[in-house]
């Protein structure tokens, strides 16, 4: 069977669903004998599909979320190509986040839902989202994303500094809470902390450059590091080195990040949204979605007590213990895609 994978243009950048798109293709190219191709999406938005692409007929066709932007051009690319099933691949949609599910976005995401014959998600509450809209169970398969194993070893002891030091691994878009996480610092000045934040600012220009010019009026600038994207092995470092890892997001469908902190024994602070009680629901402190002040008394606590971070770091450290790794995930969703040959 041939399949091919409709990405978007930005496919190579380091965000959580390019990570996860990438690691099912190396493992379907090198673990299986089907016949994979890559058509990736023009940099003006269109979808070049068809025999000039590189696309097979007769293809199992699997199309990231990001692509629902273009949802006319995936109407007429299934309308050309019929006979072939179609696969959504969904990391983000703005029907599954609650703060958008009621937009027009989210309205004209659900008149594409009928273009797909199944559907990939990465948690149990994006698949009740897509039930929500009327997408039946056995048409949804929950494959959540592997743990590299480089971030099953958690390091035994970290290092005693004078400061906290808190970490953030995101891109710089709006709803990763990353502004209003320096809201929130800038009023912690009694207890000392030091917060790095690591994750890449070319997906959303404007954002960036906003969120710069936040950081440069902001009183507690100089207590902030950012380091932009890093490479899997200066990352685990960054992991190792710090005490608390902090998650602002207003919204997460699953979170590769957290998971890989929960493996290094890094306790977790996070908001009760999306996916994420899947991920550390026990093992990681989550806080009401939107409530910025128990989010503030929550890290402020952790900052200054020790032994409470050190039990929540066990706690992660346990949970992340049943974590799959990306064969297994791998072999779930060549398991799934089977049953449309």
């Amino acid at each position: 069977m041939a399949v091919s994978f409709l990405v978007p243009y930005m496919h190579k950048l380091p965000t959580g669903g390019n990570i996860y798109n990438r690691r099912i293709i190396e493992y379907l190219t090198e673990q299986s004998d089907l016949d994979v191709k890559i058509v990736k999406q023009k940099s003006g938005g269109s979808i070049a599909y068809g025999p000039e692409s590189g696309a097979s007929r007769n293809s199992l066709n699997v199309v990231d979320s990001l692509l629902m932007k273009e949802g006319d051009s995936l109407k007429l690319a299934r309308r050309k190509n019929d006979y072939s099933k179609w696969i959504l691949m969904v990391h983000y949609l703005h029907l599954l986040d609650p703060s958008r599910a009621g937009s027009r976005q989210a309205k004209r995401e659900e008149t594409f839902l009928p273009i797909f014959d199944g559907f990939v998600v990465t948690s149990r509450y994006s698949r009740r989202r897509l039930e929500g809209a009327g997408i039946p169970e056995e048409k949804i398969a929950v494959i959540q994303p592997g743990l590299e194993s480089r971030y099953r070893n958690s390091v035994e002891s970290r290092a005693k500094t004078g400061r906290c030091r808190l970490l953030t691994v995101s891109n710089i878009l709006p709803g990763k809470g990353l502004v209003e996480l320096v809201g929130i610092l800038e009023g912690m000045t009694r207890v000392p902390w030091r917060w790095d934040h690591v994750g890449d600012a070319s997906l959303y220009p404007e954002y960036g450059k906003s969120f710069y010019r936040r950081l440069q009026t902001s009183s507690v600038r100089e207590h902030i590091r950012l380091h932009g994207s890093l490479p899997p092995g200066r990352l685990l470092e960054r992991y190792d080195r710090s005490h608390l890892f902090v998650v602002p997001s207003t919204f997460e469908s699953c979170s590769m990040a957290t998971m890989e902190a929960m493996a290094r024994g890094l306790p977790v602070i996070a908001f009760r949204v999306g996916g994420l009680p899947e991920v550390g629901d026990g093992a990681a402190r989550l806080i009401s979605a939107g409530d910025l002040s128990a989010f503030s008394h929550a890290v402020c606590e952790l900052i200054k007590n020790e032994d409470a971070r050190r039990s929540l770091s066990r706690k992660g450290l346990n949970a992340s213990k049943d974590f799959p790794s990306w064969r297994e995930t791998g072999e779930k969703f060549v398991e799934f895609i089977s049953t449309f040959q």
